[in-house]
């Protein structure tokens, strides 16, 4: 706490073009009990002066606001800290925030994922442009299967009509017989190292008809397919896609 004692005032009208202006010459004690001098101006004119240091450099001190002005005092810096309003704030030209602002402004701005944690909503992602260029098989992955038959028919004395070649990308398959013989349809592997399924179509009452079938689309199997007949003249259909 700082205590003043007034020792000296001056008079009224002193002061420059006639302005009223007091001095005041005061003795302020400090908080370690020693005083020092202490010369103030008139409130007035908002300056005063403060305490003479032991160099005699005398400090002065503005009281009141200081009056408007045009003159540029220089920059400037804020520390932005956590709670700073930055929304009227205008974007220099040229620098990073102005390219930011355009980048988004433009729906251009990429996200790198590496390091995210979090789960990321599809909704939120930009949607991909319209192109030709083929990025591969995109689907359901199909299998060969496993073979849980009983008391499998025999492929004795039957002739290869066609092989479906097993495919992984293959979506479905159409198999029909049109012959009175009927149709015998082999599923395994490619290499035919798996346990085959055989599975037996009925032929037609009248040859060339429509007999039997078998449709498989969706999550198909993607291994290979042979088809056997009684003969190699044997007539049928198929297709896979």
């Amino acid at each position: 706490m700082v205590t003043t004692v007034p020792i000296f005032t001056s008079s009224p009208g002193i002061g420059q073009g006639g302005q009223n202006v007091g001095l005041k010459i005061q003795l302020a004690s400090t908080n370690d009990g020693s005083y020092v001098p202490v010369i103030a101006l008139d409130s007035d004119i908002s300056i005063t002066i403060g305490s003479v240091s032991q160099e005699g450099v005398w400090v002065v001190g503005i009281n009141q606001p200081l009056p408007a002005g045009t003159n540029s005092i220089g920059q400037v810096t804020a520390n932005a800290g956590a709670n700073l309003n930055t929304s009227a704030l205008a974007l220099e030209s040229g620098g990073n925030l102005a390219a930011l602002a355009a980048l988004i402004s433009a729906g251009k701005l990429t996200v790198d994922p590496s390091g995210v944690t979090s789960p990321v909503s599809l909704a939120s992602l930009p949607s991909l442009a319209a192109g030709t260029n083929e990025i591969g098989f995109v689907g359901p992955s199909g299998s060969n299967g496993v073979d849980y038959s009983a008391n499998a028919p025999s492929l004795s004395g039957l002739s290869l009509l066609a092989t479906i070649p097993a495919n992984a990308a293959r979506l479905g398959y159409f198999i029909q017989a049109q012959d009175t013989d009927g149709l015998t349809v082999v599923m395994d592997d490619q290499a035919g190292s798996l346990t085959p399924t055989i599975i037996l179509l009925s032929g037609p009452g009248v040859e060339g008809n429509q007999g039997g079938s078998l449709s498989m689309s969706g999550i198909p199997h993607t291994g290979r397919i042979r088809l056997y007949g009684a003969s190699s003249g044997v007539q049928m259909a198929a297709r896979a896609w």
